[in-house]
């Protein structure tokens, strides 16, 4: 059964993004991006980004750039006193700590292929370092780090570890508490070890995986032999797909032509993306959520009923905590769509990164990056300036303060919600109150400061501003027979008693809206919930 085929098909139109970081950009020290690696991003909105740079001289390395400042480049010295020579990966938590796996310089200085993670600059794991838990063999010690995924207290570890048994092995490693003396592990997947689930041993890891805050994770991989081995996809739990066993249509079998790829959402929930061989032999791609397919080539796209998927394949994924499902398709007569669930969220040549046109979306199963909250998205786009870069969407702006507010004569008290960018110099902030009253007046208000008054003059709801407040008096609207006002903020002349005001970055400012209102005495005013948007 498809989910797209559930009645609930939504036409939301796409957002347009944040372009925080492009090719041609140039950096801290006159370094200048050349190529965008991999990126991820936190609860509150602050990214990393692994790329490529060449300096002034035109000598190439690698840096790690975090919400456009250099983290830390190639020679850079540890808080250990080692020196980098190689970059590997970064990756930052919903809390925004940045994990970072490098190799550095043994004592001599003139070699460099000692492992080392990082967060936040402080080394927790290093290569020699023993290993411990139920499953791990006796004298295991980590020999190399290749990939990390890293939600705070758990972080999920492609590497080679050495024990006395089989010598040097590739491994999937999860660590809860890393950083500890002790350093506690679980085998996800080992190879040449079995795995439940799955009818081979494993042998290597495929392409990216994917960690849930809560340690629900899961792994595109090779089992079976180098020379003739299978895909297969393997969990917290388990193998859940392995090629040549069956698909989800009668007949059916997994393929090993494309992908998978993988994401995992709290709770053991997983997605992954796969090739099927159908019963007649037709080949078709599949994007499996829980279960139950969400999307397949050649079927109507759950954002586009009228338009099939016409490529698919080893697609970028990620889900966010909630479980919603972020992935990229080729749609008939629309192009490349980023889509949540059913909802387009990103449209080739329909959306724009800071007002360029987007040309190209994703491509590479490393390319697209979520917030555990989903609230932000990280993808690489193509621009129509002929640069590549990290496109930001923010779906929800600001952050609601938690005043106390009065319920008003639809029952319920109005709540105000943002939209667009908290980007000052993107200037496309809009703010939209609901449950508003049905054909009532009233009118945005803005301050840098927060308070509250509880019934200013002589109004059924509270006032949650304090200092000096600015009023929206242009935008005055009306709720009509949708119950919403929507107001438009120009960044640039945020209005205040003593004349307009830029929002700079950094600082915070609260808005709220007053309405009119009706109760059993007579007319009265009301207010909606108050927001927080700190600009950026």
């Amino acid at each position: 059964m498809f989910i797209a085929a559930l009645a609930l098909l939504s036409l939301a139109a796409p957002q347009d993004a944040v372009a925080v970081l492009q090719t041609g950009d140039v950096l801290t020290g006159g370094l200048t991006v050349s190529s965008i690696y991999s990126q991820a991003v936190s609860n509150t909105g602050s990214w990393v980004a692994v790329a490529n740079t060449t300096d002034a001289s035109s000598t190439s390395g690698t840096v790690i750039v975090q919400d456009g400042l250099v983290l830390m480049r190639e020679g850079d010295t540890l808080l250990t006193g080692e020196r980098v020579r190689y970059i590997v990966t970064a990756d930052i938590s919903p809390t925004g700590t940045v994990a970072t796996a490098v190799t550095v310089y043994d004592a001599s200085g003139t070699t460099g292929s000692i492992g080392k993670l990082a967060i936040d600059g402080r080394v927790v794991l290093s290569r020699g370092d023993a290993l411990v838990g139920p499953n791990v063999p006796a004298g295991a010690e980590v020999l190399q780090i290749n990939d990390v995924r890293h939600r705070g207290a758990i972080t999920l570890i492609s590497g080679t570890i050495r024990d006395n048994a089989q010598g040097e092995r590739d491994a999937l490693l999860l660590f809860q508490g890393i950083g500890s003396v002790t350093r506690t592990v679980d085998i996800l997947a080992l190879e040449g070890a079995p795995t439940p689930g799955l009818s081979a041993p494993f042998t290597s890891l495929n392409s990216r995986m994917a960690l849930a805050s809560d340690g629900t994770a899961a792994a595109p991989v090779r089992i079976g032999t180098f020379s003739n081995g299978t895909t297969a996809v393997v969990t917290d739990q388990g193998g859940i797909m392995e090629e040549g066993m069956p698909g989800p249509f009668p007949g059916s079998t997994w393929s090993a032509y494309q992908g998978p790829t993988v994401a995992a959402a709290t709770g053991g929930r997983y997605a992954f993306c796969a090739h099927v061989l159908e019963a007649g032999g037709t080949a078709t791609d599949v994007l499996m959520v829980d279960g139950a397919i969400l999307a397949q080539l050649g079927q109507p796209h759950p954002a586009y009923p009228a338009n099939p998927i016409v490529n698919l394949g080893e697609v970028p994924l990620e889900r966010s905590s909630a479980g919603e499902v972020f992935y990229t398709s080729l749609v008939s007569g629309v192009g490349r769509v980023l889509a949540v669930d059913d909802e387009p969220l990103l449209v080739q040549n329909t959306s724009q990164a800071s007002g360029i046109p987007i040309m190209s979306l994703g491509g590479a199963t490393n390319s697209l990056a979520i917030s555990d909250s989903g609230d932000y998205v990280l993808i690489q786009a193509g621009l129509a300036n002929g640069q590549l870069a990290l496109a930001l969407v923010e779906r929800s702006v600001g952050v609601a303060t938690g005043c106390a507010v009065t319920a008003n004569s639809t029952g319920a008290p109005s709540a105000l919600r943002g939209d667009g960018s908290a980007f000052a110099s993107e200037n496309r902030l809009v703010l939209e109150a609901t449950d508003l009253p049905r054909f009532s007046f009233g009118y945005l208000n803005t301050s840098p400061s927060s308070g509250f008054v509880a019934n200013p003059a002589g109004s059924a709801g509270n006032l949650c501003l304090g200092g000096s407040v600015g009023r929206f008096i242009d935008q005055v609207g009306q709720s009509g027979s949708s119950g919403t006002i929507t107001t438009v903020v120009d960044t640039t002349r945020i209005p205040q008693p003593l004349g307009a005001a830029a929002a700079q970055p950094g600082a915070t400012w609260y808005f709220q809206l007053w309405h009119r209102d009706s109760s059993s005495s007579g007319p009265t005013s009301n207010f909606s919930s108050s927001l927080a948007v700190t600009f950026r």
